[in-house]
């Protein structure tokens, strides 16, 4: 209480502080990924930067400092693509593979067989198969939106990152 009888808020400890924000961004990312599942991946790499790629045939990365900066980028890419689509120049399948072997964080095991992408739950070992990135990344929303895979560590995504 301060001198002139008004209650102060309570300041939270450093620990918990930190356990508020990282749950915060999570909620905050879950809602991002959520609005943009069907044409972007969105995580956070190792160096705290926020970070979306395009679920297409380019891979293109965007990154930035913070949420906000990473949604309007996002935005402003969505726009200008839907202007000229065709613009995109492909990136390699080993990318694109890369991009969703990471969106989904190892709940599915995703090869890429050569002649198409064998997905397995890392669950109960059930395979999927695709003739390319799309309709892997397809086929594993399907699966999931029917039956999520339930993470197996501490810490694990159970959804796509």
């Amino acid at each position: 209480m301060s001198g002139d009888g008004v209650a102060l808020p309570e300041i939270l400890s450093p620990a918990e502080e930190e356990k508020f924000l990282a749950s915060w961004m999570t909620s905050v990312l879950g809602a991002l990924r959520e609005a943009w599942a069907a044409e972007y991946g969105i995580g956070v790499t190792t160096g705290h930067r926020f970070t979306a790629w395009r679920l297409d045939r380019t891979g293109q990365l965007i990154t930035a400092e913070d949420v906000g900066e990473l949604k309007a980028r996002i935005r402003a890419d969505h726009e200008s693509r839907a202007a000229r689509p065709q613009d995109d120049p492909p990136q390699p399948r080993a990318v694109l593979v890369a991009a969703l072997r990471w969106s989904w964080n190892g709940i599915y095991l995703v090869t890429d067989t050569g002649d198409g992408l064998l997905v397995v739950r890392a669950d109960d070992g059930k395979a999927l198969t695709a003739p390319d990135e799309a309709a892997a990344r397809d086929a594993i929303i399907a699966d999931f939106a029917k039956r999520p895979v339930i993470a197996r560590h501490p810490g694990t995504a159970s959804g796509p990152c």
